[in-house]
């Protein structure tokens, strides 16, 4: 009975994983590298990668990259080719500035940059033309830049949470930078940063 249930065990597993590489998942980049061109999403996270492979464009139909959980903290310039990228999520890595290079990708409509080491927001942050989703949460941000107001249109959720925010710019974010856009903050910071 017990061999059954581990040979039974051992054939899903191997459906399993041939089925989400038919659906274009990958989570091995040297499996994904082998059949680029049917990558859809890739999944790095948890890799200790301290810098992301030169040969990320290889994936022209990328439109999904995990990096969670690893120790990047930029990206190569060559990921602006990946014109497909609908979410890239860079949470838990070691980002001290935000990396403004995707604004290049015209999908982008997620980006995730949940507990990294971000101080500012540039002003070109307001060039992204369909972000969606914005996830900067556990940073170190203390005040937005009145840029961001370029987002007022596209942007719908953006999370805040566990910044130094101050209550003061925190209403000025939602009344006058971003009134359409869901924003979740911290518990009130009444901090005079």
């Amino acid at each position: 009975m017990c061999k059954i249930f581990l040979y039974t065990f051992i054939i899903f597993l191997i459906f399993f994983k041939l089925q989400g590489q038919n659906e274009g998942i990958y989570k091995d980049l040297n499996t994904a590298l082998s059949d680029a061109e049917k990558v859809k999403v890739l999944i790095l996270k948890n890799k200790k990668l301290e810098k992301l492979t030169s040969k990320i464009d290889t994936f022209q139909n990328l439109e999904v990259l995990v990096l969670k959980r690893n120790k990047l903290n930029s990206l190569p310039e060559n990921i602006i080719n990946c014109k497909k990228i609908i979410k890239i999520d860079l949470s838990y890595n070691k980002f001290k500035d935000f990396p403004i290079i995707l604004i290049e990708l015209p999908n982008l409509k997620e980006l995730n940059l949940y507990h990294n080491e971000i101080e500012y927001l540039p002003n070109e942050i307001k060039e992204f033309c369909c972000l969606e989703k914005l996830d900067l949460g556990d940073n170190y941000l203390t005040k937005l830049n009145q840029s961001i107001t370029g987002l007022n249109n596209t942007l719908k959720v953006l999370n805040l949470r566990l910044n130094m925010i101050p209550l003061k710019h925190q209403k000025e974010v939602r009344e006058r930078y971003l009134p359409n856009t869901k924003i979740y903050f911290s518990t009130p910071c009444n901090c005079d940063l």
